[in-house]
């Protein structure tokens, strides 16, 4: 989304490819011309290519993945199909620090395969190698803020380079306008290196509290994985990448020809913080209010049914517990999920009682996001159907809650 917003600052004509239908209204919005194709099917992503002079490529990291280093082989396969079928000239690649390493260093490894994927085609070729992003340590901002711990897989003291997302998107985007660029890679940093203890100072005056950065023990990362909805494969991946950045193997290669990025951790909080006064989070704290905050569904099994709305939605969970999780929206309402048998007082309604409705805009969208459920492996109540308010269907979840995809473009919401 960043980078997108970027190029289109800089009027360029920006093409985005999503993979779940529901975002391409929002990005449609921003003036982008929007295709919904998956990385794995070559045929889609092949006709999304048609036409593009240059492609950002990703190698997205997916936690339920049982086959991690499989599947970004499968998705560079398909990229250098549709390279070769489309002819495109020119590709730039997200790649990270540590990428010189072809093994032993985890999710790493999938920059490495970036780089060097396309060594034999006639593409000219740029990659991105950018620190830990700031916005990593956000996802937890709702435990933070109850609890005043910061959690973190490294020493709390220990520094490392980190820079911003926004930073990195606005070097993406120059890079990408400028088809002259052909420096293979750039190793991009913060103005200076951080630690979670300096994380947890810089999130004390965004929240107004003592904030203490913890580590979570050794002996317990597999675990903390496993209740966040890794898979097995995927939390091995991580334990390496976390180990080879303790070990000093993601740092830049050519620390001296580091390109530092302007904005420092505190600028970052504080652009946080002014995205938060003109949209109110509801992450965090707030106030009593008269409208709900959050919609929490009983499950039978919380590790299963994060693990189904982790795809369904696209999306890690913010936070988890051996039976509770929680998906944050941007909107400010929090999807839970909370473990039927650990509910007081007892829930007594039964599966099918609750419905979660999902807007898209148009047929189109509707059937498209019917085409990408179903693939999913949902379980569908009823087929796209016009039911006199627009076209609609049903699904339904591993509990039985219904899932509801409704076309808004014929819908007039009150103020």
């Amino acid at each position: 989304m960043l980078l997108i917003e970027s190029l289109i600052a800089r009027r360029e004509a920006v093409r985005a490819i999503v993979r779940n239908p529901a975002k391409a209204s929002l990005l449609r919005d921003k003036g982008a011309d929007v295709r919904v194709a998956d990385l794995f099917d070559r045929d889609a992503l092949t006709k999304a290519f048609e036409g593009a002079a240059s492609a950002f490529l990703i190698t997205p990291e997916n936690p339920a993945s049982d086959d991690v280093l499989g599947d970004v082989k499968r998705i560079l396969e398909n990229y250098r199909e549709a390279i070769r079928r489309t002819g495109m000239k020119r590709i730039v690649g997200l790649s990270s620090l540590g990428a010189q390493h072809a093994s032993g260093t985890g999710n790493l490894e999938h920059s490495h395969l970036l780089e060097h994927a396309f060594a034999d085609m006639d593409v000219a070729q740029v990659f991105i190698r950018p620190a830990y992003f700031f916005s990593n340590w956000m996802h937890c901002l709702t435990r933070v803020a109850e609890s005043g711990v910061l959690p973190s897989f490294f020493p709390v003291d220990f520094k490392l380079p980190m820079c911003s997302p926004s930073d990195v998107a606005d070097f993406a985007a120059g890079i990408l306008a400028d088809d002259k660029e052909r420096k293979p890679f750039h190793e991009l940093t913060g103005p200076r290196w951080e630690s979670a203890a300096d994380v947890a100072s810089a999130l004390e005056k965004r929240l107004c509290k003592k904030v203490v950065a913890k580590q979570i023990p050794r002996t317990q990362w597999e675990q903390t994985l496993s209740e966040a909805g890794f898979s097995k494969d995927a939390a091995i991946h991580f334990v390496k990448m976390t180990e080879a950045v303790i070990d000093g193997r993601a740092n830049p290669e050519n620390i001296s020809k580091a390109i530092r990025l302007p904005t420092s951790l505190k600028a970052f909080c504080t652009e946080i913080e002014a995205r938060h006064d003109k949209t109110p989070d509801r992450s965090l704290p707030q106030p009593v209010s008269s409208t709900p905050d959050m919609i929490v569904l009983y499950v039978a099994d919380t590790a299963a049914s994060t693990a189904f709305y982790s795809r369904l939605l696209d999306r890690a969970p913010a936070q988890t517990w051996p039976t509770f999780a929680i998906f944050p929206f941007g909107s400010g309402l929090t999807l839970a999920l909370n473990q039927r048998d650990d509910i007081e007082p007892k829930a007594t309604a039964a599966p099918g009682a609750t419905e979660l409705v999902f807007y898209v805009s148009g047929k189109d969208a509707v059937l498209a996001m019917h085409e990408h459920w179903r693939k999913l492996g949902l379980t569908m109540l009823q087929t796209p159907t016009d039911i006199g308010f627009g076209d609609t269907f049903t699904a339904a979840d591993p509990d039985g809650h219904r899932l509801r995809v409704c076309d808004a473009s014929v819908w007039t919401h009150p103020a």
